[in-house]
C-alpha cells in the first residue's frame, strides 16, 4: 500500500463523469498506517529476464506484471538481491523451487494469477513484508505462512479462503489483512488473535453477524464490512477507540446503537444502502467525523445533532425521502461535498448558499423550481448537478461561479441561458438534455463558451 497518512477520494454523482456510488474503501479510501517503506517498482522493462540476467546481482526490483507468463522463469534464482518482485496479472499456476532462493524479498505480488495452492516453502522468505495473493483460486494458506515473521500486509481478496493458519498470532507485525470477496459466512476465529491488526477488509462476503469479539482488536483503525448480511451493530463497538474508518454500507442494518458515539477517533462513517430510519443524537460526540455517507436509507429526517459536526467535509444523504434540509446545516462551515439527490426537496434553500467552501453540490432528482440568487456566494463550487428537477430558468448570478467546471441541468424546463456566460472561464461541461433550449440559444452559448463541451 502507498504511503498515505490520510486519503479520501469522494466520488460525486455526475452521470458517469464522477460516481458517488464507487467503493470508498477497497481501496479508494485509505487511512494508511506506516508499516515500513515499500519499495516502488521500476517502470516495466522491455528487456526479458534472460537479457537482464547478466546484471542480475545489481537488480533489486523486477516488474513482470501483465507479461502473459504461464510460469515463473526458473532463472529468477539469479536475481539474488531482489527485494521487490511483481508477477501480477499473468496466468501462472505453479511456483518453482528457484523462487525460494530469493531470500531478500520484501514484497511479493502474485495477484491475478491461477494459483490453487501456495507451497509451504514460502516460509523461507523470512524478510517478506508484503504478500499479495489476491484474485487467485486459493482455498487455504499453508500453516507455514506464520513463519513470515516480518509480514505486515497480507492481501487475500478474491479467493475462496474460509480460515487462516491456526497460529496466525505469530505474525506479530501484521497490520493489514484483506479478505475481501472470499465467500466468508463469519470472520475466521484466528483473526481475533492478531493483536497488531490495524486494517481489516472483509467487504463482499456473506458475514451475517458483527461479532462482539472484534473488540479484542484494540489497534484497529480501519474496518470494512461493506456488502455483507449484517443486521445489527453491537454496543461493544465503542471498544474500538482507535477506529478511524468504519464502512458498514450495503448490509441489513436497521438501527444504530447510541454507543457508536464512543468511536471518538472516527473520521469516516459509511452507512449507505441499509434500512436505518433513525440516527441517535449521541452521534454529535463524533467530533472528528469528516465524512458521513447515509445514502439510500429510510430516514426522512435527521437529528439536529448531526449539524453540530463542525469538521464534516462530506455529507451524503441521497435517496432518503427528505422534504427539506434543516436550516442548521449552516453550522457545517467546512462542508466541501453535499449529495442530497433523489429526495423530495422542493426548494433550493438559501441556507446552502452560506456554505462557502462547497465544491460539489448534488440536488438532482428532486422537485426544485428555482435557484436562489445567493448561489453567487458559492465561489469554490466546481460541480453543480440539478438534473431532473423543474427549473425553468438559470439566474444571472450563476455566472459569478468562477470555479465552476461541471453544470448538469438535464431534464428541466430551461429555454435559455443567462447573458455573460463567458464569465465561466473554467466551465468544462454543461449538460442540457431534454430542455426546450432553442437553436439560437445553443449557438449563442457555444460562441460565448468556446472551451466548454455542450450536451443537448
Amino acid at each position: 500500500m502507498r504511503q498515505y497518512i490520510f486519503y479520501i477520494i469522494f466520488f460525486f454523482c455526475l452521470n458517469g463523469i464522477l460516481s458517488a456510488q464507487g467503493k470508498i474503501y477497497s481501496e479508494s479510501l485509505e487511512i494508511q498506517i506506516k508499516t515500513g517503506k515499500p519499495l516502488p517498482l521500476n517502470t516495466k522493462s522491455s528487456a526479458s529476464v534472460d537479457e537482464l540476467k547478466k546484471d542480475a546481482s545489481k537488480i533489486t526490483r523486477l516488474n513482470l506484471t501483465n507479461s502473459n507468463l504461464y510460469e515463473i522463469p526458473t532463472n529468477i534464482a539469479s536475481f539474488t538481491n531482489l527485494e521487490v518482485l511483481d508477477l501480477s496479472d499473468n496466468k501462472i499456476s505453479f511456483i518453482p523451487s528457484e523462487l525460494w532462493n530469493l531470500k531478500n524479498l520484501r514484497i511479493l505480488n502474485l495477484s491475478n494469477n491461477k494459483f490453487k495452492s501456495i507451497p509451504k516453502e514460502i516460509s523461507v522468505l523470512k524478510n517478506l513484508e508484503i504478500l499479495d495473493l489476491s484474485n487467485n483460486l486459493l482455498n487455504e494458506l499453508p500453516e507455514e505462512t506464520v513463519y513470515l515473521r516480518k509480514l505486515n500486509t497480507l492481501k487475500l481478496s478474491g479467493n475462496n479462503i474460509s480460515q487462516l493458519p491456526q497460529n496466525v498470532q505469530l505474525l506479530k507485525f501484521l497490520k493489514h489483512l484483506n479478505m475481501e470477496e472470499n465467500n466468508l459466512t463469519a470472520i475466521p476465529e484466528s483473526v481475533y488473535k492478531i493483536k497488531s491488526l490495524e486494517i481489516l477488509i472483509l467487504n463482499q462476503n456473506r458475514i451475517a453477524e458483527f461479532p462482539i469479539r472484534i473488540q479484542s482488536l484494540k489497534a484497529l483503525k480501519i474496518l470494512n464490512l461493506n456488502d455483507n448480511k449484517i443486521s445489527k451493530i453491537p454496543k461493544s463497538i465503542n471498544k474500538l477507540t482507535l477506529l478511524r474508518s468504519l464502512d458498514l454500507g450495503s448490509n441489513n442494518i436497521s438501527t444504530l446503537p447510541p454507543e457508536i458515539s464512543g468511536l471518538k477517533s472516527l473520521i469516516y462513517l459509511k452507512l449507505d444502502n441499509n434500512s436505518i430510519s433513525y440516527i441517535p443524537p449521541s452521534v454529535s460526540n463524533l467530533k472528528n467525523l469528516q465524512t458521513l455517507d447515509f445514502n439510500f436509507n429510510k430516514s426522512i429526517s435527521f437529528p439536529e445533532e448531526i449539524f453540530t459536526l463542525a469538521n464534516l467535509m462530506t455529507l451524503n444523504i441521497r435517496g432518503n425521502k427528505l422534504k427539506q434540509i434543516p436550516s442548521s446545516i449552516v453550522n457545517l462551515s467546512n462542508l466541501l461535498n453535499l449529495d442530497a439527490g433523489m429526495n423530495e426537496l422542493n426548494k433550493f434553500s438559501t441556507d446552502i448558499c452560506s456554505l462557502t467552501k462547497l465544491m460539489n453540490l448534488n440536488f438532482s432528482n428532486n422537485k426544485i423550481g428555482a435557484i436562489p440568487q445567493e448561489i453567487s456566494n458559492l465561489q469554490q463550487l466546481q460541480v453543480l448537478n440539478l438534473e431532473n428537477n423543474i427549473l425553468s430558468y438559470i439566474p444571472y448570478e450563476i455566472t459569478y461561479l468562477k470555479n465552476l467546471q461541471y453544470l448538469i441541468l438535464n431534464n428541466n424546463r430551461i429555454s435559455k441561458l443567462p447573458p455573460d456566460m463567458d464569465r465561466l472561464s473554467n466551465l468544462k461541461l454543461i449538460q442540457l438534455r431534454q430542455n426546450p433550449v432553442t437553436d439560437t440559444e445553443k449557438k449563442k452559448a457555444k460562441q460565448l463558451l468556446k472551451q466548454t463541451k455542450f450536451v443537448y
